[in-house]
């Protein structure tokens, strides 16, 4: 369970870091 909650956590991130500077620009 814990390896999953880390990769989902790290997925998310990567994505949300992904977006956040498409959107602001």
């Amino acid at each position: 369970m814990g390896s999953l909650l880390t990769e989902y956590n790290w997925t998310e991130g990567n994505a949300v870091s992904l977006c956040l500077p498409i959107t602001s620009g």
